[in-house]
């Protein structure tokens, strides 16, 4: 009798807790205001800058809590910004064009100063306007005094425009495209873009380059000329990864190049990369001799600087 009420003497002490379980506590009181403001906030002892322990212990509800209690009245305490001073808004017009503007941009008369995300930058390489530049840009180029120059290539970015000048077929003898050459034909072509600017916005949407053909690593695609002969073909993308640094090579067949994208088929999928984030587009070296003895390059940078980034 005696075992057996020490026994249950015991379990009492212990209790009937279930085993690996941690002995339950009482939660602690928090203090969760309604509308005032946190102790120390507003009136009140001001809490010591020295002395964590002075500032008043609160819960994420209690931020919470006292944040949605806020009122408009309470958010113009402040004296920044002056609340009662700022001007009206007024609303968007839902038809920010007139009829007769519509026509024209229909047309491609007119532009506005905004024209969707991409300022229409983003339309195909064989959009109008772009056909009429490069027409514009071929016989500014022609029409030069002295040596002969011809354009090569044009070549558009999101937003750059570069334009590779060479030698006439017939004019080997004046040797290599010298800088005054580029020099001359920039100012031929801005002379002449700047007369249709107003309608066409070439120069006021686009970094304008004149450059020679130059030097370019075999087998590596810098031109539109490279890219179009090269459609079909077997390419390697060298891309970048602006988050962690790091970028990879993808390999695919050339579908198209866009002023903002790189195309290519992917084993029967059709794999679009921002143009911004291409380093080089070269041909695996199996066609590298093919490259080197066809196209020329036109000189693309190992980073695109693209506006509006």
């Amino acid at each position: 009798a005696l075992a057996l009420g020490l026994g249950l003497l015991s379990l009492a002490c212990v209790g009937f807790a279930p085993p690996n379980r941690p002995p339950l506590r009482s939660a602690p009181a928090v203090r969760r205001p309604a509308t005032e403001p946190p102790a120390g906030a507003e009136g009140g002892e001001d809490p010591d800058p020295q002395d964590p322990a002075s500032y008043p212990r609160m819960s994420d509800r209690d931020v919470a809590e006292y944040i949605d209690s806020l009122t408009m009245d309470d958010l113009k305490t402040s004296d920044e910004p002056p609340w009662d001073d700022l001007p009206e808004m007024e609303p968007l017009d839902d038809q920010p064009f007139t009829a007769e503007e519509e026509a024209k941009i229909k047309s491609g008369e007119w532009l506005p100063e905004w024209f969707g995300d991409w300022d229409g930058r983003d339309e195909p390489l064989d959009a109008p306007w772009r056909r009429e530049a490069e027409g514009i840009i071929r016989d500014a180029v022609a029409m030069l005094d002295g040596a002969p120059l011809v354009v090569t290539d044009v070549f558009w970015d999101l937003a750059k425009l570069r334009v590779t000048v060479d030698r006439a077929d017939d004019d080997d003898a004046q040797g290599a495209v010298t800088a005054e050459d580029t020099s001359r034909a920039t100012r031929s072509i801005v002379a002449e873009l700047d007369e249709v600017d107003p309608r066409l916005r070439i120069l006021d949407r686009f970094d304008l380059e004149v450059t020679s053909p130059g030097a370019v690593a075999d087998g590596v695609l810098a031109t539109q000329r490279a890219f179009d002969a090269f459609k079909g073909f077997d390419v390697l993308v060298d891309t970048d990864n602006p988050i962690s640094g790091v970028g990879r090579t993808l390999e695919g067949k050339l579908v198209e190049k866009t002023p903002t994208e790189l195309h290519i088929n992917k084993k029967g999928d059709i794999v679009r990369i921002p143009w911004h984030l291409v380093l080089q587009v070269r041909l695996p070296p199996a066609l590298e001799e093919t490259a080197s003895g066809g196209v020329k390059g036109g000189g693309k940078k190992k980073k695109n600087n693209n506006k509006g980034r």
